[in-house]
């Protein structure tokens, strides 16, 4: 890059336009590259990090041994949401599920006009992209893109096992579901971490936290009932299946 700016310095005339020309070819090719390297929204950290830790949590109720709990993360009026329940299941086999999510159609049982597909995939990560239909008069659909990952969100241990958030959309056309989706409000706030926690008889905690704002001008009581609802349907269904694949053998 430097020797092109030299070369502008010091060519004639005659030779101006072809160095500008080089120039501009390797700022592309670097600006490329820089954005090319990730689909990428940074690592909200701090959303994670208050989702992970266990105090500020408020109990709330409990279903099919289910303990459902709120938490007040700083996200506008929208809480985080946060279910656990103390099983024998290994959380290997819920990272297992939950990153097969080129199936999640035949494990969320109870929730099975949400869409997901698969977009991108690497050895530590998984991409994809979710669609909300809603069927409301007045009220649209909603999407978003998310990266998972199989591990704790930072280096420093913790009792996160699997972290996702959300990500823009740079995926190319061909990356792209092709459910209609073209009037769908695109979220910007969500993220969300699976915790485990050894207990002394041998079975876990575990436990799913997160928080999603679905934007638009829906009411608040509105937003977090649908969370509440949503993430206790999830968490059971996988539970279910993770049930499933150890009476099995898998």
């Amino acid at each position: 890059m430097i020797n092109n700016l030299n070369c502008i310095i010091n060519s004639p005339i005659s030779k101006f336009f072809s160095c500008i020309q080089k120039s501009l070819i390797w700022f592309i090719l670097i600006l490329s590259f820089s954005f090319s390297s990730s689909h990428s929204t940074k690592k909200p950290y701090e959303i994670l990090s208050s989702l992970s830790q266990d105090n500020g949590w408020n109990y709330v109720s409990t279903q099919n041994n289910i303990n459902l709990s709120t938490k007040d993360i700083n996200q506008g009026n929208t809480l985080a949401v946060k279910v656990q329940k103390e099983t024998d299941i290994p959380p290997e086999v819920i990272t297992n599920i939950l990153m097969d999510i080129k199936n999640y159609g035949s494990y969320f049982k109870s929730s099975k006009s949400l869409k997901f597909s698969e977009v991108r995939r690497e050895k530590n990560l998984v991409e994809g992209h979710h669609f909300i239909p809603v069927n409301i008069p007045f009220i649209k659909s909603r999407e978003y893109y998310f990266r998972m990952h199989p591990s704790n969100y930072q280096t420093k241990q913790t009792n996160t096992f699997l972290h996702w958030y959300l990500i823009e959309n740079n995926f190319s056309i061909d990356k792209q579901p092709d459910w209609n989706f073209s009037t769908s409000i695109y979220l910007d706030v969500g993220a969300g971490v699976w915790n485990k926690e050894d207990l002394a008889n041998g079975n876990y905690l575990l436990s799913y936290r997160l928080i999603l704002n679905p934007g638009g001008s829906l009411p608040d009581a509105l937003i977090d009932r649908l969370n509440k609802v949503s993430v206790v349907n999830i968490f059971d269904d996988i539970m279910h299946e993770a049930e499933r694949r150890v009476s099995m053998g898998f």
